[in-house]
């Protein structure tokens, strides 16, 4: 089967995770027929693999950073290297690097560490897909232009896919509102970031609920198993919230407990 000719995608400057990833398996993201394609499974599992890359390299700068004195502070040279069991491990975004690089600078003015959300946009550079793609062995079909981006999110249906590549509204680190305040409401909904201290309280009190259901959260490690149970209980109740978002709150329980009985 003859290759598809994608030398037009070098004229898009940001694009999709979805469209990246079938770009990386040498598909046509804009063929009408692209579910079709025989590379269109490998597609999707190259989505996947870098949306956990994504979430994973905000999680652990967060567990690195957060409510550090400055004489505790990792180094700055070589942090992604630190405990990392390949190269390939963490996929760090455009907005998380600065925000890293501005702690970095100043560790003494960020005693609690802001993490941008992932929930609500991730750029990614293409050094850091090219970077992320030799540490895990992987070849891309396409050759990236320098000057082009790669936006996410991990919302379920990235916001049903029409609102990918918007521009944000939101400063880096503030969490997106999701649920429109309804309109008898007096006073209009105000996003605010959460405090160390409020956010480990809250991930404790996951933590004490699903030790009373039996579920082990001890170690971060059992959090995908456990998000498994967790999103078939929110189902069967109604409630609508990916079993990603789960994992990614139920990883930070077991360091949660762990402050609260230090």
């Amino acid at each position: 089967m003859e290759s598809p000719d994608l030398s037009a995608w070098k004229l898009i400057h940001v694009m999709t995770l979805r469209e990246a990833a079938c770009l990386i398996a040498g598909i046509d993201p804009a063929s009408p027929t692209v579910e079709q394609a025989t590379n269109y499974p490998k597609a999707m599992v190259i989505e996947r693999a870098m949306m956990d890359a994504i979430e994973r390299a905000n999680q652990w700068a967060w567990l690195s950073l957060d409510d550090k004195l400055p004489e505790e502070m990792p180094p700055s040279d070589g942090f992604w290297s630190t405990g990392v069991s390949r190269p390939g491990d963490y996929l760090p975004s455009f907005e998380l690097l600065q925000e890293m690089a501005a702690i970095f600078r100043e560790p003494a003015e960020w005693q609690i560490t802001t993490i941008p959300d992932p929930e609500y946009r991730a750029t990614l550079q293409v050094q850091q897909i090219e970077t992320w793609l030799a540490g895990n062995g992987l070849t891309s079909a396409f050759q990236f232009a320098p000057h082009q981006e790669i936006t996410a999110t991990t919302l379920e249906n990235n916001f049903a896919s029409q609102q990918h590549a918007k521009p944000s509204p939101y400063p880096a680190g503030m969490h997106r509102q999701i649920e429109e305040a309804p309109s008898s409401a007096k006073t209009p909904a105000v996003d605010r970031v959460l405090g160390t201290r409020e956010r480990n309280n809250l991930h404790a009190i996951i933590g004490v609920l699903c030790t009373g259901l039996d579920f082990d959260l001890s170690l971060a490690a059992y959090a995908s198993g456990v998000a498994k149970k967790v999103t078939a209980l929110a189902d069967a109740q109604g409630v609508v919230i990916s079993e990603s978002t789960i994992e990614s709150h139920l990883k930070l329980v077991a360091d949660a407990i762990a402050r609260k009985k230090a």
